[in-house]
Order: structure tokens, then C-alpha cells, then sequence
């Protein structure tokens, strides 16, 4: 609104008017509210937090596997081969997860406390919950798998045959129209069944196996097994598990999720084809993603993360862990608070993310004569191909020019630092020409809090 206040200026004879008094309206005062943060993963995906509600919206209708977890102190959603997170300055006190129109499946783990509003649009979708807050579920029109958390949830099928399955707490069932199918503790919850549903009246003391399918999804939760998991996939859509003294194989998988024990897990996804969510938890745990894409949380203890083939995220959290991404563009982060304890494999398509006091990460040089400054304690470059003419200049150690003067190399090149790499830097402008020439193999002598090896 535009207000305007207008003075009459004095005529000759007539004294000036008196200005109006302001109505109440007029004095209204008007307040600024800011906007929320907002990250956008790509057109169909966005994150946004405001007054503490953390708000997931994926809009496309393609068949989504989007999980929720709280491994290090921020929210993590990942989406696809996507990954958002909430700011650590940012509080949040709920989360708000929309997909559209696919089947879609959304999985909250265990490592989420506050309560997790999951509107899950048209599609054959699964909603499965195992933290200890608490689940309200609207899972719209299709043939939808709810699976509640450990607090009081509220999970409505609404349209089509829904399975729904109510888990621990005191929680209410409806499933809506359509011919739904009930999983349910008498006496504790509550439920709403029209003529052709079928309510099971599940007995607590009853054992099922830890694992549950649903649209190629497999969902193995094996923290409440009182020994390590064993579980290996047999191909690019299998898996095998071994549980209760038994073998068993789930075939038709596109997408498997591990939530481990509090004692040593053992899973390998080497033969998957498919994409996998791993959270070690307890223990020192060894998990070995497939030829897609992984994303693999060791949890506490000492654990050994294998990323393999594809664009993999490993975070090793407490312990001495060892994050080895394989091929593809990884990222491994080895942030948990203890400078030089996790070893690291990568390669320059990989982030590596440490402790202060890490090595940042190195640079590529090749093929292109101009300056490029080093720091270490010592430098010798090695000619790669005798065939190609030409020199780099400028070559510094510790600030000092040194004559070196190596052949230029059209190649690898190898710099061997004796002790600590302590930076590394090429001009912008250099870079851009370097990178497209080459690679540079880096060479670190043990010793040195400097290893850029470990994180």
C-alpha cells in the first residue's frame, strides 16, 4: 500500500490548515517478513526451511527414492542420485516430505528425532519409518506400503488397496477407499476399517524377517538383531541373506537400503547394478556399494566404506574409517572431529572433506609451459615424453625460485614430496589449460601430519 500526505501551502489571507489526524489505519505499521532459505536440486527437487519446518518437494513424476537422516547433526535428503542437507546454524523441529506423481519411495531413518509429514502423491508409493519420533503418512490414490515409526503415528491410505503396518506406539490406522490390508497391535492401536478390508491383529512377540520389498525396493533393518548382518548381493537385481539359520533371496531389486546393528556388519553390493542407502550404525562395519550409485554412512566404530563403481557419497562419522570411493566422481568425508585418523583412496574426480589441518585437495598440472608454485620440502619432476619440447618456468619451493627447469611433458608427471604437502596452487588461468593436457600422480613419503592420504 502507497500512502501519500498531502500539505496545503498558505494563500495570502487564510492561515495554513492543520494537517489531519493520522485514522487508524494510516497507522498501521507494515513488517517485513523475510523469505526462507531455499537449495534446489534440480528443476523438480527443493529444500526449503522456515520456522523450523524442513520442506522436501519433489515434483516430478518419475519413480523417486527420496530418504531422510540426521547422521552428523544437519537433515540429509537424498534424492535419486542427488543429496540435500539443512544448515547447522538452521533448527529444525519438523519435516515435510511431498512427492508427486510416481512411485515413489520415501524412507525416514532411524537417526531422525522430530516428526516427519510425508504427503506421497498418486503413485504405487512405500513410506517406511524407523525413527522414534512421529510418522503421519497421506499416501493419496495407488496401491500404497505404509510402514509407521516408534512413535504415535497416523497413516492414511486414502485411495486403492493399501498395506499398512503400524509398528510400535499408539497409532491410528485409515486406509480410505479401496480393499486395504491392516498389520495392527490390539490394545494399542487404533483404526478405521471399511466391509472389504482385512485387519491382521499382530502379536509383539511375534518374529518376522527384518526386511521388507516394495516397488524393487529392498529395506533390510537389522538393528534389532542380536548379531552382525551377512548380506551380499548375487547379481545385478539379487540379494542374499542369511537370517535365523536359513538363506534367503530377494530377487527384482533396483534400490536397497541397510540400517545396521550395534555389532559388526558385513554387506556387499559389489555384483548390484542398482543404487543403495547404508548406515552402519554401531561397531566397525564393512559395506561395499554396487556399480551405481551409493551412498554409505559408517556410524560409530571402525569402519571400511567401498564406494565402487559410480558417483558414490561415504562418511565414515566417528572411528578410524577407511572411505575408498572406487571410479566415479565420490565424495568422501572424512570430517568426524580427529585430524589424520581416516585413510583415503580417491582420485582427482573425487571431494575429499577432512579435519582442519588436512591437505586441500591437489590440483591438475600438465602440458602447458607457464608458472606453477609448489610448497613441500622437496620437489623432482620426472620427463614422461622425450618427444615433446619445452619448459615450465617459474617453478618456486617455499617461495624460492628454483632453477629446475624439467622438460615439458605431455603425460603424467610425477612430484614426489618428501614429507608434507602443506599446499598446492596453480594460477586460474594456467589451470584451465593444464587440466585439459594431463594428470599429476602425487607420491607422499609416510610421516607428516600433512598425509593427504588421510583425513
Amino acid at each position: 500500500m502507497i500512502m501519500s500526505l498531502i500539505w496545503l501551502l498558505p494563500i495570502r489571507g487564510r492561515h495554513r490548515k492543520k494537517p489531519p489526524r493520522p485514522t487508524k489505519w494510516a497507522q498501521t505499521r507494515l513488517g517485513v517478513e523475510p523469505l526462507e532459505e531455499r537449495t534446489l536440486l534440480s528443476v523438480g527437487v527443493g529444500l526449503s526451511v522456515r520456522n523450523g519446518v524442513a520442506t522436501l518437494t519433489v515434483n516430478d513424476n518419475a519413480a523417486n527414492h527420496v530418504g531422510v537422516e540426521k547422521p552428523d547433526g544437519v537433515y540429509r535428503f537424498s534424492v535419486d542420485s542427488g543429496v540435500l542437507q539443512t544448515q547447522p546454524w538452521q533448527t529444525v523441529t519438523s519435516i515435510v516430505v511431498t512427492t508427486a506423481g510416481g512411485d515413489d519411495v520415501v524412507i525416514v531413518g532411524q537417526s531422525v528425532p522430530v516428526k516427519v509429514t510425508v504427503k506421497s502423491g498418486s503413485g504405487n508409493d512405500g513410506v517406511y519409518g524407523y525413527g522414534p519420533g512421529q510418522l503421519i503418512v497421506y499416501a493419496g490414490a495407488g496401491n500404497d506400503v505404509l510402514e509407521g515409526m516408534a512413535g504415535n503415528d497416523k497413516l492414511y491410505g486414502e485411495g486403492n488397496a493399501d498395506t499398512i503396518y503400524t509398528g510400535a506406539g499408539f497409532d491410528y490406522v485409515n486406509g480410505g477407499s479401496g480393499c486395504d490390508t491392516y498389520y495392527v497391535t490390539p490394545g494399542q492401536d487404533r483404526w478405521v476399517a471399511q466391509r472389504c478390508d482385512t485387519v491382521n491383529r499382530v502379536d509383539p512377540t511375534d518374529v518376522a524377517p527384518p526386511w521388507t520389498t516394495q516397488n524393487g525396493t529392498l529395506t533390510v533393518d537389522w538393528r534389532q538383531e542380536a548379531s552382525g548382518a551377512v548380506i551380499h548381493a548375487t547379481g545385478p537385481s539379487s540379494w542374499e541373506i542369511q537370517w535365523n539359520g536359513s538363506t534367503w533371496v530377494l530377487t527384482g531389486i533396483s534400490h536397497f537400503v541397510f540400517h545396521g546393528s550395534a555389532y559388526s556388519d558385513f554387506v556387499d553390493g559389489t555384483l548390484f547394478a542398482g543404487t543403495t542407502e547404508m548406515y552402519g550404525n554401531g561397531s566397525g562395519d564393512t559395506l561395499r556399494g554396487g556399480s551405481n550409485r551409493d551412498v554409505l554412512f559408517g556410524g560409530a566404530g571402525n569402519d571400511l566404506l567401498y564406494g565402487n563403481a559410480g558417483n558414490d557419497d561415504l562418511t565414515g562419522n566417528a572411528g578410524n574409517d577407511l572411505h575408498d570411493g572406487g571410479t566415479g566422481a565420490d565424495l568422501l568425508d572424512a570430517i568426524d572431529g580427529t585430524f589424520g585418523n581416516d585413510p583415503l583412496v580417491f582420485d582427482l574426480l573425487d571431494t575429499v572433506l577432512r579435519d582442519p589441518g588436512g591437505v586441500s585437495v591437489i590440483d591438475t598440472i600438465d602440458d602447458v609451459t607457464g608458472h606453477a608454485v609448489y610448497q613441500g620440502t622437496t620437489v623432482a619432476m620426472v620427463e614422461v615424453d622425450l618427444g615433446v619440447s619445452g619448459i615450465f618456468y617459474s617453478l618456486s619451493i617455499n617461495g624460492a625460485v628454483r632453477p629446475l627447469n624439467p622438460r615439458r611433458a605431455n603425460g603424467v608427471i610425477d612430484v614426489y614430496v618428501a614429507d608434507t604437502l602443506s599446499n598446492f596452487t596453480i594460477d586460474v588461468g594456467l589451470r584451465l589449460d593444464l587440466e585439459a593436457q594431463g594428470w599429476l600422480q602425487v607420491h607422499v613419503v609416510p610421516g607428516g601430519g600433512g598425509d593427504p592420504n588421510y583425513g
